[in-house]
């Protein structure tokens, strides 16, 4: 999904300008999660060490997080 996939998406359907901005915001923030959950995957999970896939995950937890306030 990029930049224009998002942007149309939040242009989508009948809810009002503030429902879309959120709506745009929440897409780009998962995006970013999921990016932070496969960056460098390959490079560090060949080293084996466990504390690189934690990091990834609390990465993207606390991504996902800002969200909820």
């Amino acid at each position: 999904m990029n930049r224009d996939d998002i942007i149309r998406m939040a242009l989508m359907g009948k809810q009002n300008l503030r429902d879309r901005i959120s709506y745009a915001i929440a897409l780009e923030r998962e995006a970013c999660a999921k990016v932070a959950e496969t960056i460098e995957k390959d490079r560090f999970d060949a080293v084996g060490d466990p504390r690189i896939s934690e990091f990834k995950s609390y990465t993207a937890d606390a991504i996902r997080a800002r969200g909820q306030g």
